[in-house]
């Protein structure tokens, strides 16, 4: 676990550590093409943060409320 902190602070300006509130979790709730929740919720913060998501899950690539990234 010590090796993985140590990255995370190592590479701090490439991270953002992100705690839920209540509007992710609304605009995570608002998704209604991605059936799992926690995949609902990984979209979510992507789509409240206006970010693209970096992800190879099917379900959430062809998801029409949030932008993904994957080569």
């Amino acid at each position: 676990m010590q090796a993985v902190e140590k990255l995370i602070l190592d590479s701090k300006d490439r991270f953002v550590v992100f705690t839920h509130g209540m509007e992710d979790i609304k605009s995570a709730f608002e998704i209604t093409d991605i059936p799992e929740l926690h995949d609902r919720l990984i979209a979510g913060v992507g789509r409240f943060l206006q970010l693209e998501v970096l992800t190879n899950d099917p379900k959430i690539i062809n998801s029409a409320f949030v932008r993904t990234l994957w080569e």
